[in-house]
């Protein structure tokens, strides 16, 4: 990050744009994980009844699953693909957030590891969308790819201005 801290008052400036938007994302992150504003809410099933139905412990279990529907067609295959990259795609903001603020992608993986049990327990607890552990494997993914391209992005930068100097 030397290549944007030598910029000064921009730097300034776009680190709080950059704050603020990571902001807006998790607001938005919580509305769509827990205020109900995709799947359904199923709050007149019991606990037991919730659990059995709309969770599953087995990795790769759904992600197989929508990956014939694909290529089968037994479903439209918009459903697969959107839920897919979907889940792929949603934790990707807080991956290269964390890649601009720190190159640690150890750090990075607790940060997002922590983030996403404590959302999937409370999907499981307040009974809203469903707990994947397929979901989980696709958000950690696609939050580490993120983190990389964007340390790659950086590091590449702080490299060029390196050896320009």
């Amino acid at each position: 990050m030397p290549y944007i801290r030598k910029m000064g008052r921009f730097k300034k400036v776009f680190d709080v744009i950059i704050n603020v938007l990571f902001v807006v994302y998790l607001l938005v992150l919580i509305g769509i994980l827990l205020l109900g504003l995709r799947g359904g809410i199923y709050a007149g099933a019991t606990f037991k009844e919730y659990y059995m139905e709309f969770s599953n412990f087995i990795p790769f279990k759904t992600i197989l699953t929508y990956i014939k529907y694909i290529f089968t067609g037994q479903i439209d295959r918009s459903i697969p693909i959107k839920n897919l990259l979907g889940n792929l795609a949603l934790f990707m903001p807080m991956g290269a957030y964390m890649g601009y603020k720190n190159k640690n992608i150890r750090l990075t993986g607790i940060i997002v590891l922590v983030t996403l049990l404590i959302l999937e327990a409370l999907q499981l607890v307040l009974r809203r969308g469903s707990f994947d552990i397929d979901d989980f494997i696709l958000n950690i993914s696609g939050a580490v790819i993120a983190n990389i391209v964007t340390t790659r992005i950086i590091h590449k930068k702080n490299k060029n201005n390196s050896v320009d100097k």
